[in-house]
């Protein structure tokens, strides 16, 4: 099969075409405090692959949580009442 491999010092493949390489696209910020919120926006890299998505907030706290999906290329985001900022990163692989 004809494509890209790439191979370390041992010989071993450590990049094959078929590899799915992730793609970081953006992030965006979540208050604290804040009522029970909601949210969408357009984000044209979205189609070019399969959504990721990670909470970045640096505490914890039992019973939070920021769930996103995606649509085409619409990102939307629902959050429970948050008492620490979130930070989404996302992208696709």
């Amino acid at each position: 099969m004809a494509g890209l491999k790439v191979w370390d010092g041992a010989g071993n493949v450590v990049l094959d075409i078929s590899d799915r390489l992730s793609r970081a696209l953006g992030s965006f910020s979540v208050g604290s405090n804040a009522a029970p919120s909601s949210g969408s926006f357009s984000v044209p890299g979205l189609t070019t692959g399969t959504f990721w998505y990670i909470d970045g907030a640096q505490t914890v706290v039992l019973g939070e949580s920021v769930r996103c999906s995606v649509s085409g290329s619409t990102l939307s985001w629902s959050a429970t009442v948050l008492s620490v900022p979130h930070t989404i990163h996302y992208g696709v692989y």
